[in-house]
């Protein structure tokens, strides 16, 4: 089988699933939008591999269509995440009905913006022309690189990004600022990597190493994931909590409990980084 015949396959087979959810999405269903944009980070996955097979300046036309696709998308799935978040959070700890209700006020608000724009860019013109251009982008006869041969060339090239971003991440001499981002990029590395092994993992000549690989780099996705999904709760907590001691209202339950996300965000980056080490070593 060609690299090509593989990816087709892959790329139809994510275009059925984006055409079934996207009118569950435009009603503004929260798993149907999740789905929808991790889809979508699927199918830039699949191309960017495949930029040799379809030609790079089409391959990237088309990533950058599904970039601001995964954009829109993703600010509706983010509200929705800080939304069940701070709301498991505050129920956890007991806080009082009427401070909890002050705190997911903005939440609640950005998400009903988020999904307005996400129902209006999925009925919209922009959507359905970029279904059909993959579509047409996948009609062509395959040609090229033998399956094996492509798939292995997309790990490597995976495997490289995840390690090289990991060094960047550990080095000295860095702020905590550009420290953050590079983590955020060790996770969309890892996240590439576990979401192309899948893809076309069982053209890979030793399959078994790099699934055992991909599955470190998932944990380290996951752990990167927790601790900025804390972060982003703590955040929100310690604004909810000034404003609501301008205006008067006893907010010192809030801030206890963004202390403590920020710990268990500290945790979860230990964690990350002791399985980081054990990628680096095994790879």
């Amino acid at each position: 089988m060609r690299f090509r015949s593989l990816l087709n396959r892959r790329i139809d087979r994510r275009s059925d699933e984006l055409d079934e959810l996207g009118e569950d999405g435009g009603r503004g269903d929260a798993d149907a939008i999740h789905d929808l944009r991790v889809g979508v980070r699927k199918l830039r996955g699949l191309l960017r591999a495949g930029r040799r097979e379809y030609g790079r300046d089409e391959v990237d036309a088309l990533r950058d269509r599904l970039r601001h696709a995964g954009s829109v998308l993703g600010a509706a799935r983010d509200a929705e995440v800080l939304r069940e978040r701070i709301e498991r959070e505050l129920a956890d700890a007991g806080i009082a009905a009427d401070l909890a209700a002050f705190a997911l006020a903005p939440v609640v608000a950005d998400l009903a913006v988020g999904q307005a724009a996400a129902a209006e860019f999925l009925a919209g013109d922009e959507w359905a022309a970029l279904r059909g251009d993959l579509r047409s982008l996948t009609a062509t006869s395959a040609s090229g690189a033998s399956a094996a041969k492509g798939a292995a060339r997309t790990f490597r090239t995976d495997l490289a990004r995840v390690r090289k971003r990991l060094a960047a991440a550990r080095a000295d001499g860095i702020d905590e600022l550009e420290r953050e981002e590079l983590l955020h990029e060790l996770r969309k590395a890892a996240k590439r990597l576990r979401y192309d092994t899948k893809a076309v993992g069982r053209a890979l000549p030793d399959r078994a190493a790099a699934e055992s690989i991909t599955r470190r780099a998932e944990t380290v996705q996951d752990l990167l994931g927790e601790r900025r999904d804390a972060l982003a709760a703590a955040a929100h907590l310690t604004a909810a909590a000034a404003e609501a001691a301008r205006s008067g209202v006893a907010a010192s339950p809030l801030g206890v409990l963004a202390d403590r996300l920020r710990r268990e965000a500290d945790d979860a980056l230990t964690a990350a980084q002791d399985e980081a080490d054990r990628l680096d070593r095994e790879a």
